[in-house]
């Protein structure tokens, strides 16, 4: 007993006190916030039809890919005019830029411009 004396405390914990909690069954129920979670779900609903309204306005139409809005096609300076698959990694790409053509391949680590072609009408 002379150990328990220098712990600060423990003889108190020792004590054998009645239990204070509640017995099991004897409270209330929770009260559930309906109306939070309906505006929290309409909320939810808005969001996602708002987000596919946005995607339909902005895709792209020869591809489908999502694009934010663009320039007209009169004010671009870069336009791409063709791009194939050459090989499962790479791509060929021929872009106009002020009427100059360009050829390009691009691959997942680099971009080389193989040659610097006529102007459009050549």
């Amino acid at each position: 007993m002379q150990a328990l004396r220098y712990i600060p405390g423990l003889p108190a914990l020792l004590i054998a006190a009645p239990a204070l909690a509640a017995g099991l069954g004897k409270g209330t129920a929770p009260a559930i916030p309906w109306a939070r979670i309906a505006l929290a779900f309409v909320f939810c609903i808005a969001l996602a039809a708002g987000a596919i309204l946005l995607m339909r306005k902005y895709r792209l139409h020869d591809g489908g890919g999502f694009s934010f809005p663009r320039r007209p096609a009169g004010q671009r300076a870069i336009e791409i005019v063709e791009t194939r698959r050459v090989s499962q990694h790479g791509d060929a790409c021929l872009l106009r830029c002020h009427g100059q053509d360009y050829l390009f391949v691009i691959t997942p680590h680099k971009v080389v411009l193989l040659d610097k072609l006529g102007a459009q009408g050549e």
